[in-house]
Parts: C-alpha cells; sequence; structure tokens
C-alpha cells in the first residue's frame, strides 16, 4: 500500500509505477506499504537538520520503519503474527522536496518526471535495506535503481 496523500497529484501515477514495479522486482508485492510526503524548501531543510543534523535542503530522505538488511525475496514467515498477520507493513516513509527535484532535473537534463521516479526509487531502495556507504554497496543499489527505472522507461538521457 503507498499512502500520497501529501504527494501532488501530477507526480502520483510516478510513484504508483515505481511502487509498483518496485514490489515486482523484488518479489515482495502486497508485503509493505510506504508513507510519501512532498515537503518545501524550508520543511526540507529543518527535517534534515533535525534528523540529520545537516545544514541545507536535500532532494529525499527516507525513514525506515524496521532494518530488513536488503535480503531478498524476503521470507514473509519471518514475520510474527503481532507483526505482519497477512495485512501491509509499513516499511517506512519518504520525504521528497519538488523544488530541489525541478533543478536537479534541469542540471541533470532530464524529465522531472525522471527525477521524481529516480529519487523514489532511491528512497525505497534505502527502506528495503541498500546502502551506499562504500562503491560495492553504491553499484549494487544503483544497478538495481536503474533496472528498475528502465523497466519504467525513466532512462538517463
Amino acid at each position: 500500500m503507498l499512502n500520497l496523500s501529501a504527494v501532488p497529484f501530477k507526480y502520483k501515477t510516478i510513484l504508483k509505477n515505481v511502487f509498483k514495479k518496485t514490489e515486482e522486482y523484488f518479489a515482495v508485492k502486497g508485503v509493505f506499504g510506504v508513507d510519501v510526503c512532498f515537503l518545501n524548501e524550508a520543511d526540507m531543510f529543518e527535517l534534515n537538520k533535525r534528523t540529520r543534523g545537516v545544514d541545507k535542503a536535500t532532494d529525499v530522505l527516507s525513514y525506515p520503519s524496521m532494518e530488513i538488511g536488503a535480503k531478498f525475496p524476503i521470507d514473509k514467515s519471518l514475520f510474527t503474527d503481532d507483526l505482519f498477520d497477512g495485512k501491509t507493513y509499513t516499511l517506512g516513509s519518504v520525504a521528497i522536496c519538488e523544488s530541489v527535484a525541478l533543478k536537479q532535473a534541469e542540471e541533470y537534463g532530464h524529465s522531472v518526471k525522471r527525477e521524481a521516479a529516480f529519487l523514489f526509487s532511491h528512497a525505497l531502495l534505502h527502506l528495503l535495506g541498500f546502502d551506499h556507504l562504500n562503491e560495492e554497496q553504491e553499484k549494487e543499489m544503483r544497478f538495481h535503481q536503474e533496472k528498475i527505472l528502465s523497466e519504467l522507461g525513466y532512462v538517463r538521457k
């Protein structure tokens, strides 16, 4: 399940498509839900400062509700009845700053749709346990991200 109540209408289909493709790609359809919101630059600055100690607005932040360590496919039997019981488990929350995304799309020379898809995909992979703390992790994360985006037609130009 995808909670897009705080997302501008023009981005909802893009985010839904990225979410569905990511679920299919990792064979976790119907297991997890994600809450997504779009923030203005001032609010993103404050959130980034408060939660990460970084004094700037950033493009996207993700906040996992659990750590699953990027082990796929996810074994649903690992979830106890208290946590899972066949319902969707909230994987975490994602905040995207539209104004930063718009600037980056222009800077990178691709569409705003591609940038929104890229940022959301990146955040989803973080929620699924991927990271880019070293070159090997970054390569793996980027591989999955580009594969998902290319299957949706959101390619770099």
